[in-house]
Protein backbone atom coordinates (compact mmCIF):
# COMPACT_ATOMS: atom_id res chain seq x y z
CA UNK A 1 0.00 0.00 0.00
CA UNK A 2 3.19 2.40 0.62
CA UNK A 3 4.17 1.56 -3.08
CA UNK A 4 2.55 4.64 -4.82
CA UNK A 5 2.26 6.88 -1.71
CA UNK A 6 3.79 10.12 -2.25
CA UNK A 7 4.81 11.88 1.48
CA UNK A 8 4.28 15.32 2.45
CA UNK A 9 6.98 15.48 4.83
CA UNK A 10 9.34 13.42 7.02
CA UNK A 11 6.73 13.28 9.96
CA UNK A 12 4.43 11.39 7.52
CA UNK A 13 7.57 8.95 6.34
CA UNK A 14 7.85 7.93 9.95
CA UNK A 15 4.49 7.51 10.85
CA UNK A 16 3.97 5.47 8.07
CA UNK A 17 6.65 3.13 8.10
CA UNK A 18 6.85 2.73 12.01
CA UNK A 19 3.37 1.18 11.84
CA UNK A 20 4.59 -1.42 9.54
CA UNK A 21 5.89 -4.95 9.61
CA UNK A 22 9.98 -4.18 9.38
CA UNK A 23 10.42 -7.14 6.59
CA UNK A 24 8.36 -5.21 4.29
CA UNK A 25 9.95 -1.78 4.96
CA UNK A 26 12.91 -3.68 3.97
CA UNK A 27 11.69 -4.93 0.78
CA UNK A 28 9.98 -1.66 -0.23
CA UNK A 29 13.82 0.01 0.34
CA UNK A 30 15.34 -3.01 -1.56
CA UNK A 31 12.49 -1.83 -4.56
CA UNK A 32 14.01 1.19 -4.24
CA UNK A 33 11.43 2.99 -2.51
CA UNK A 34 13.16 6.21 -1.95
CA UNK A 35 10.87 6.63 1.13
CA UNK A 36 11.30 3.10 2.82
CA UNK A 37 14.68 3.95 2.48
CA UNK A 38 14.77 7.14 3.90
CA UNK A 39 13.18 5.75 6.74
CA UNK A 40 15.91 2.77 7.57
CA UNK A 41 18.58 5.05 6.66
CA UNK A 42 17.66 8.67 8.82
CA UNK A 43 14.44 7.94 10.72
CA UNK A 44 14.07 4.60 12.11
CA UNK A 45 15.99 5.15 15.34
CA UNK A 46 14.18 8.51 16.30
CA UNK A 47 12.59 8.29 19.68
CA UNK A 48 11.38 11.16 21.54
CA UNK A 49 11.69 10.85 25.24
CA UNK A 50 8.71 13.15 26.66
CA UNK A 51 5.74 10.63 27.97
CA UNK A 52 2.45 11.55 29.16
CA UNK A 53 3.48 11.43 32.26
CA UNK A 54 5.70 14.39 31.62
CA UNK A 55 3.16 16.30 30.19
CA UNK A 56 0.78 15.52 32.95
CA UNK A 57 3.66 16.79 35.61
CA UNK A 58 3.83 20.08 33.34
CA UNK A 59 -0.25 20.66 33.54
CA UNK A 60 -1.38 19.14 30.97
CA UNK A 61 -4.67 17.35 31.33
CA UNK A 62 -4.63 13.71 29.47
CA UNK A 63 -6.59 14.85 26.28
CA UNK A 64 -5.69 13.95 22.68
CA UNK A 65 -3.90 17.37 22.50
CA UNK A 66 -0.98 14.74 23.77
CA UNK A 67 -0.65 13.61 19.95
CA UNK A 68 -0.48 16.78 18.78
CA UNK A 69 2.07 17.33 21.23
CA UNK A 70 3.92 14.03 20.49
CA UNK A 71 3.48 14.83 16.59
CA UNK A 72 5.39 18.52 17.28
CA UNK A 73 7.97 17.19 19.41
CA UNK A 74 9.06 14.20 16.79
CA UNK A 75 8.92 16.87 13.67
CA UNK A 76 11.44 18.74 16.04
CA UNK A 77 13.58 15.71 16.93
CA UNK A 78 13.52 14.44 13.13
CA UNK A 79 15.08 18.04 12.30
CA UNK A 80 17.07 17.72 15.45
CA UNK A 81 17.93 13.96 16.42
CA UNK A 82 20.53 15.08 19.74
CA UNK A 83 17.55 16.86 21.53
CA UNK A 84 17.91 15.71 24.80
CA UNK A 85 14.89 15.42 26.85
CA UNK A 86 15.06 18.44 28.61
CA UNK A 87 14.85 20.60 25.42
CA UNK A 88 12.09 18.44 24.42
CA UNK A 89 10.04 19.43 27.34
CA UNK A 90 11.53 23.39 26.46
CA UNK A 91 10.01 23.11 23.08
CA UNK A 92 6.77 21.91 24.64
CA UNK A 93 6.72 24.79 26.88
CA UNK A 94 7.51 27.35 24.17
CA UNK A 95 4.79 26.04 22.20
CA UNK A 96 2.05 25.42 23.66
CA UNK A 97 2.02 26.70 27.60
Amino acid sequence: ALTNVKFETDLDIYKSFKAVNPESVQILAIKNNKYAQKYLQELKNINIYISGKDLMDMGFEPSKSFSEIFDYVLCEKIKNPTLSKDEEINLVREKFM
